[in-house]
């Protein structure tokens, strides 16, 4: 399979003949291998100035945060690599293993580190082309890897092909940025404030905690069979009733430890080492049950109470999660059959949730297979989640992967999502139940995700009847999505949506690449009341970029509520090579757009017609 830009090649052409020439893998049956292709419009020194640099992959791989490396960078050096985003991996051995300055050509090949891409090695060729009259560059990346136990083909390319797209969408970002500055030679000096990584995470400050424990002092057994609950809430009584000044660190040792649901406490670190999987049990029947949150007015999915979740924590203070890239696994097929079956009496548990709690730290863990939402912050402020990998199957019933809920100042950033639902969906309660509450979900921060999701990639709402205000999303690539960017409500909801920027978003292979309606969703109940109309302005998309978009889009308000404020600019969303295109949907909205492919709707007229937009443009 070779992509481009990225679009399947079906017939012969010159990256055929590049891809046959210089890319040549020995693929066996328990294998995956697949081609990768990107246009640059920055000249070929330039471009190879940055993909030689064996010594310095962190000039342009986004992923990359150290690099040391052993020998003196001819053939058969060893460089060891710390991965800084939330993927299942904290280090990568690789060898330098063909540097070809004359044909352009770069192969490496991974010796080690604690992932599983066993047998990985990779070849970059860098090609002369012209585009748009100028100088430009062709670069090919193919690559070849052995398929993990549990993991089908199709999943093991998929996922290393979203990486290498985020490495080449980052090395055409960088040589375009050093092209348009026309500076070849300073580079290094360029490349350190290109690589100046922005952050929300200072909100809350990493603690060191002086006193710490291990699951094994409570006889805690990693051996996946043996039943831990014991182990893990009389750790955590101990943490909460000695109190130890600064706070105590739970150490997870590697092993599988199986466990019913528990509380966390304050002042406390849960931290997994590589190879920790702290595992959910799949019986059912003495799940704990919860009350309903008040914005909710019953559970999500069933009248009545709700199953607690997995991992919880309520009215907490300074806790953190964290570790080497351990496992959070819900096992949560049982509990999808029986929504499948129709069978269950309350809504399922979320892997994580805090709720009225503040100063959370969610980071450098693998969140795999959780019952309902992954990671549910609810009333909650402070909140910093980051570094994170969290995964499920794309037919899981409504998996979404973080879902700050009626919360202030949380920060989401740098993590890798491919879940049955949205990757991210920022909610503030539910029809009359939300309006009574009346929490606003504010300051939420959504920078650099990668994923896949079946649904949204990212979402607001479609429950925001407590308000959802001051909303940053940026830096962000979904590949084989339902909706790039959905934004939903519905009559009944009332609150607002207002002051929401989304910018730097590239989409592949997304069925619309832009919705805002106003008919989406479900109701709790029949006393939600129609008159209740949700407000919605001051929305603004710029920078955006798509391949392969079904649609590009459709806005759609309400008659008595139009969408007000909508302000589309520098977007691009391209559907399938041929001369049919699926044009915008829009209704009941008024805006601005500039700079706009396709051309959207009538509504949304130029920036010169209108002052809504004036501003953002």
């Amino acid at each position: 399979m070779v992509t481009n830009d990225y679009v399947t090649f079906a017939n012969g052409n010159m990256e055929d003949e590049f891809i046959r020439r210089h890319h040549k893998h020995d693929v066996k049956e328990h294998q995956c291998s697949s081609s990768l292709v990107k246009h640059i419009k920055a000249p070929v020194p330039l471009v190879w100035s940055l993909v030689r640099r064996f010594d310095q992959p962190q000039k342009y791989k986004p992923f990359v945060s150290r690099c040391i490396v052993q020998g003196d960078l001819r053939i058969g050096s060893v460089r060891e690599v710390n991965v800084k985003s939330g993927l299942p991996a904290t280090t990568s051995t690789e060898r330098l293993e063909l540097l070809d300055d004359e044909e352009h050509i770069f192969s490496m090949k991974i010796v080690g580190g604690d992932h599983r891409l066993k047998n990985y090695s990779s070849i970059v060729t860098v090609h002369p082309e012209v585009i748009d009259g100028r100088p430009g560059t062709l670069v090919i990346e193919s690559f070849v890897v052995d398929v993990p136990d549990g993991n089908t083909k199709d999943e093991t390319c998929y996922f290393v092909e979203a990486l290498i797209k985020c490495n080449l969408k980052s090395l055409a970002d960088v040589s375009e940025r050093l092209a348009v500055q026309d500076q070849t030679e300073p580079i290094d000096s360029i490349c350190i404030a290109v690589g100046e990584v922005i952050t929300c995470s200072g909100i809350v400050p990493m603690k060191y905690r002086n006193d710490k424990i291990s699951i094994a002092d409570f006889g805690g057994v990693g051996d996946g069979k043996t039943l831990n609950t014991k182990a893990f809430r009389e750790a955590i009584y101990r943490i909460q009733h000695l109190r130890r000044r600064g706070g105590s660190l739970l150490y997870i040792p590697p092993g599988v430890y199986l466990t019913e649901s528990f509380n966390l406490t304050s002042h406390m670190t849960l931290y997994l080492a590589r190879g920790a999987v702290i595992k959910a049990t799949q019986d059912t029947w003495n799940w704990p049950l919860i009350a309903p949150l008040p914005s909710y007015g019953r559970g999500r999915e069933r009248a009545g109470g709700r199953y607690m979740s997995f991992i919880h924590g309520d009215g907490l203070r300074d806790v953190i999660i964290t570790g080497e890239n351990g496992t959070i696994d819900g096992q949560g097929d049982v509990w999808w059959d029986m929504w499948r079956q129709r069978t269950l009496l309350f809504t399922r548990p979320n892997l994580v949730e805090f709720v009225n709690s503040s100063g959370i730290i969610i980071s450098n863990v693998i969140f795999r297979n959780s019952p309902f939402w992954n990671i549910h912050p609810v009333y909650s402020s402070n909140v910093v989640i980051r570094y994170v990998t969290i995964l499920a199957p794309l037919d899981s019933p409504n998996t979404d992967g973080i879902d700050p809920d009626s919360s202030s100042n949380v920060c989401i950033e740098d993590s890798y999502i491919s879940t049955g639902d949205d990757l991210v969906a920022v909610k503030s309660g539910w029809d009359e139940y939300g309006i009574a509450y009346g929490r606003p979900s504010s300051g939420i921060t959504i920078r650099r995700i990668t994923g896949s999701s079946p649904f949204a990639g990212i979402a607001i709402g479609s429950e925001t009847s407590g308000g959802v205000k001051n909303v940053l999303v940026e830096n962000i690539n979904l590949y084989n999505t339902g909706v790039g960017i959905h934004i939903k409500t519905n009559i009944g909801r009332g609150g607002f949506i207002t002051n929401i920027t989304v910018t730097d978003v590239h989409m592949e292979n997304v069925r619309k690449g832009i919705r805002i309606a106003g008919d989406v969703g479900d109701h709790p109940d029949e006393s939600f009341n129609p008159n209740a109309l949700p407000v919605v302005n001051g929305i603004t998309f710029k920078s955006i970029w798509g391949e392969k978009v079904q649609q590009p889009g459709s806005i759609q308000g309400l008659k008595n509520s139009p969408f007000t404020g909508i302000c589309l600019s520098n977007i691009n969303l391209h559907g399938e090579p041929g001369p049919r295109s699926s044009p915008w949907k829009c209704s009941d909205v008024s805006g601005s757009s500039l700079q706009v492919s396709p051309w959207p709707c009538s509504e949304l007229t130029s920036p010169h017609q209108t002052g809504s937009c004036s501003g953002h443009f």
